[in-house]
């Protein structure tokens, strides 16, 4: 995530109202912020282990942390330009937690020569667990692609 979408950041003087209590009350956890588990995993039986895992995170986050998270992005996003190193952005156009033009923005704006930009038609967000078998595999073989050519293009130099 570069980029907080338009569609869920909240009214910015609620931000700012947000913004200050996380100094005083930094672990309240009143973000506003809507359950989004549902809307990472398209399959369903993968959907229901997450309900289930201990690790899944099923609460708001803390104000502090919500607030570290749109510092972090802000800076991202009005950096996008400076960012020069090779890099591959995988997103579901489908996806309802990450908005996919932000990818598409950051791989815009990038300055960087070397970029991949790959946009699963009907994916939605947990690419490599949460979409159907075909899917699942294209996104690894994307990755495995992507990494082949770049560890070819390494020159190792072993001191003597």
């Amino acid at each position: 995530m570069c980029k907080l979408s338009d569609a869920i950041k909240p009214p910015q003087t609620l931000i700012c109202v947000l913004q200050q209590l996380a100094k005083v009350l930094p672990t309240w956890q009143i973000t506003p912020s809507a359950d989004i588990l549902d809307k990472c995993f398209k399959r369903q039986d993968v959907f229901e282990l997450a309900k289930r895992s201990p690790i899944s995170i099923r609460r708001k986050p803390r104000l502090a942390t919500a607030a570290e998270m749109l510092r972090i992005t802000l800076d991202i996003e009005a950096n996008l330009e400076k960012f020069n190193l090779p890099f591959l952005i995988l997103h579901g156009e489908n996806d309802k937690v990450t908005d996919p033009e932000c990818s598409r923005e950051m791989f815009k704006r990038a300055s960087s020569n070397d970029k991949t930009l790959k946009i699963y038609p009907t994916a939605w967000h947990c690419l490599l667990s949460g979409e159907t078998f075909e899917i699942v595999e294209q996104v690894k073989a994307d990755i495995k692609d992507w990494i082949d050519k770049h560890v070819e293009s390494i020159e190792v130099t072993i001191p003597n």
